[in-house]
């Protein structure tokens, strides 16, 4: 599944590889630069977009070319987080005398992990558990962004339709560290199994997360001694 943006207004300037300004399919009320004739646009030609005149560029030479794409707030995905999208397989090169104007569809690179399941295969505190060991959980995931710059995203599973304890989570880009938090199974007065922290996951080809926990937890003891006249303030 994916999910198309289209009519996206993009500006790119300053670069040596540009005479003058390109706008991507540029929205009217999104241009920016004006102009009355060629000889105000610097390497550019003046062009009618949308009714207003603006400089562009009749000339553009940008190998690997990769856009970050932030959704609105209001957009139905991806809202508040970046993409980066590669344009095209060899990025962006174009020449025209009238001057550039690229009408483009952008798609958002995102993955779909599903289902994501919990077992518990051991005797958990003698509560009686499902034939298949499945138990309900919350899965957070939180995208680790150091390696490409991406800022932080986080994430939270939601529950499957017409399942029993499996979740789906819909996620942008990136490489992602999960939370884990079990819940009580249904029928069970003891406390749920502790939190797991997972990290790095590559989500990037989608596909399930299994999740089994083989051994109970034990509870350690310990006691902490306090020296006499010891500052503990920092």
């Amino acid at each position: 599944m994916k999910h198309g943006l289209t009519k996206v207004a993009l500006v790119l300037a300053a670069l040596v590889a540009f005479s003058g300004c390109t706008f991507f399919d540029a929205d009217p009320d999104s241009v920016s630069n004006t102009c009355s004739t060629d000889s105000d646009c610097v390497g550019g030609v003046c062009a009618d977009i949308g009714g207003k005149s603006a400089c562009l560029a009749t000339g553009a030479d940008i190998p690997g070319l990769i856009l970050e794409v932030q959704p609105s707030t209001e957009a139905s995905y991806g809202a508040g987080t970046s993409f980066l999208v590669p344009f095209g397989g060899y990025g962006l090169k174009a020449q025209s005398v009238a001057g550039i104007v690229i009408d483009r569809d952008i798609v958002l690179p995102h993955s779909v992990v599903s289902p994501i399941e919990l077992f518990i295969d051991y005797d958990f505190k003698g509560c009686s558990l499902p034939s298949t060991r499945k138990v309900p959980a919350d899965f957070i995931f939180y995208r680790n962004s150091m390696h490409d710059g991406l800022p932080d995203h986080e994430a939270a599973a939601i529950a499957l339709e017409n399942e029993t304890d499996s979740y789906v989570a819909d996620l942008p880009q990136g490489i992602y560290d999960m939370l884990v938090i079990p819940r009580v199974p249904d029928g069970c007065s003891a406390a749920p199994p502790p939190p797991s922290f997972h990290r790095e996951l590559d989500v990037s080809k989608g596909g399930d997360v299994d999740l089994h926990h083989t051994r109970s937890t034990s509870l350690n003891t310990s006691t902490v001694c306090i020296p006499k006249g010891q500052d503990l303030t920092t």
